[in-house]
């Protein structure tokens, strides 16, 4: 089965994504090195999941990152920040959150099911770029270093 790789700039929201064949490392550090390309840059800063092929040891303070992934981020000069693992406390709270405003929504006359087809839409318009538009011009990127 195919596995997806995704990267998303913070800024703008460029968006790359490509099919892997799978997670292990050299599929890894191959999607990176497209992303790099495609982007045109290298992002000062990769935060990626906590995927295994990536984070060895998991960690809220001390995440280990593995070895080859880190050696790659040197040779683009980019610093690896993994994400931090997110806590059920925080997934419970950020779904009542999202409730208490559709329940707010729905209670002003709103329907929610075209709320939520407008919320989908809009997300899925912040991934298409413009042709010719360098959505990503503000993010902080240094060239892609090709030695």
């Amino acid at each position: 089965m195919a596995q997806i790789f995704v990267v998303v700039l913070g800024a703008s929201s460029f968006t790359f994504a490509e099919a892997t064949w799978t997670q292990a490392l050299p599929d890894w550090i191959d999607a990176h090195v497209r992303a790099f390309e495609a982007i045109g840059g290298v992002p000062e800063l990769v935060v990626p999941d906590n995927a295994r092929t990536a984070i060895v040891t998991a960690s809220f303070y001390d995440p280990e990152v593995n070895r080859t992934y880190a050696e790659m981020a040197a040779h683009y000069r980019t610093a690896i920040l993994p994400a931090r693992p997110i806590i059920d406390e925080e997934i419970k709270v950020r779904n009542e959150g999202k409730r208490e405003v559709f329940a707010e929504a729905k209670g002003e006359g709103f329907d929610v099911k075209v709320l939520k087809e407008i919320l989908r839409l809009r997300k899925q318009d912040k991934d298409v770029l413009i042709p010719g538009e360098a959505a990503h011009q503000n993010e902080m990127m240094s060239p892609v270093v090709t030695e």
